[in-house]
């Protein structure tokens, strides 16, 4: 969870925090709870793959703008963390290490955060989400990307 956490503030930083004017800006969409999202359904097509088991509950918590983030002790999800502006400052201008991926909504980026931590941010029509996994030992981030790219598929549609 630390990691999440600490990968939370590593995104926000390299995006930049929202200003005041990016807060105020049209075009927000109104927050979504993450955990209603990021389903047990959901986590259980990710801990099969990769034969992680979850033993904590979820935990949700507001972030950014209107933003929401749930965590299950390992898989966390963000939906609009970010506003707007600072969306689409990132969308258009990744940070250098982020690797793009086709395939998964409009835009989105894969990150490896040196195998402790992988994560992916999306873009899907008025919405963005990240979803940030840590890596179980003996693993690697490139080894979870078929599995997030499933996840993010499967979120996808729940945020229309």
């Amino acid at each position: 969870m630390t990691v999440l956490i600490l990968s939370l503030l590593a995104v926000v930083s390299a995006v930049g925090a929202p200003s005041s004017s990016d807060q105020k800006a049209a075009g927000n969409p109104p927050r979504i709870n993450a955990c209603t999202v990021l389903t047990p359904d959901v986590v259980a097509k990710f801990t099969t793959a990769t034969r992680t088991k979850m033993k904590t509950p979820p935990t949700e918590t507001p972030v950014g703008v209107n933003g929401s983030q749930c965590d299950y002790g390992g898989i966390g999800l963000q939906i609009d963390p970010f506003a707007t502006v600072s969306a689409d400052r990132m969308r258009k201008t990744p940070p250098p290490d982020w690797v793009p991926i086709r395939g998964v909504g409009d835009t989105a980026y894969f990150h490896n955060v040196q195998n402790a931590l992988a994560e992916m941010f999306v873009w899907s029509g008025s919405r963005h989400f990240g979803i940030l996994i840590e890596v179980p030992a003996g693993s690697t981030s490139e080894q979870l990307k078929p599995n997030m790219i499933q996840v993010a598929n499967l979120i996808i549609p729940k945020l229309k």
